[in-house]
């Protein structure tokens, strides 16, 4: 499941990229490229939440986004995070 403030963050984000199609309805394609980057490219939940709490209080910490929808969370001790990110990603391929 989706945390509700990642959760938040698309929707908003999806309102917004809504909000600037119809603003720039009719505008010259390089805006319309531009603003598609940004929105698709540029901007990400990456954070939303920061951290996420464990059952015995530490905290698990935002490392990389494994989709636009799904973040990865590691606990601060982790001795290798890109390592275990790295198979984490490959196994959900």
């Amino acid at each position: 499941p989706t945390h509700p403030l990642r959760a938040l963050w698309l929707a908003s984000w999806s309102a917004m990229g809504l909000e600037w199609s119809e603003r720039l309805d009719g505008s010259d394609k390089r805006h319309v490229i531009a603003a598609r980057d940004s929105l698709l490219e540029a901007l990400s939940p990456l954070g939303f939440p920061f951290a996420v709490p464990r059952q015995d209080g530490r905290l698990m910490a935002a490392v990389d986004n494994l989709t636009p929808y799904w973040g990865a969370y590691l606990p601060s001790e982790t001795a290798d995070p890109q390592g275990l990110l790295g198979q984490l990603a490959a196994a959900l391929h």
